[in-house]
């Protein structure tokens, strides 16, 4: 993500059968991106949650960053590059990029109209298993699409605020 601050994006997983986690961490890495794309640093996760009674029960919501260093970022035009893995259930579901961790600083951010999203973003690389697992598939049934969505880039200037990417992805 190529406009949107590390300290404001989280990776939510979900699926079919009820399990909803929003910033998952697992191995995933965050490098804050300066307004040319280069790398300035690597986020340091935040291993804190405060928990919220909501009508529906009891509901984790993440400790939100600090609201100057969130108005920094976006002023100096940050990025974020998401990389890792993460664990999903076998099971239909999906996982995405997304802020809703930090809802409360995004509406304050926008509410002082200082905050507009760019959505512009590159996918690298994204798979699905064990690199030795891919190359073994690779070796067996030789061409195929393994990775339909490695360098996929998408700007801004699509008038889009919302991407969506549909694999399928088989056992």
């Amino acid at each position: 993500m190529y406009r949107l601050p590390c300290l404001i994006l989280s990776l939510d997983v979900q699926d079919v059968m009820g399990s909803h986690s929003v910033n998952v961490h697992g191995t995933l890495h965050k490098d804050r991106l300066d307004n040319e794309e280069k790398v300035m640093s690597q986020m340091v996760h935040p291993t804190k949650s405060i928990h919220a009674e909501q009508d529906h029960g009891p509901e984790v919501m993440e400790e939100q960053p600090d609201y100057e260093e969130v108005k920094q970022a976006v002023n100096n035009k940050e990025g974020c590059r998401l990389y890792g893995t993460f664990l999903v259930n076998k099971v239909p579901g999906n996982f995405h990029i997304s802020s809703h961790a930090f809802g409360p600083t995004i509406q304050r951010m926008f509410s002082e109209g200082l905050m507009q999203f760019d959505v512009t973003h590159k996918i690298n690389h994204i798979s699905f298993g064990d690199d030795s697992d891919l190359k073994q598939i690779k070796a067996k049934f030789g061409l195929g699409v393994l990775n339909p969505l490695d360098n996929v880039r998408k700007s801004e200037t699509e008038l889009k605020k919302t991407y969506e990417y549909y694999l399928k992805v088989k056992n």
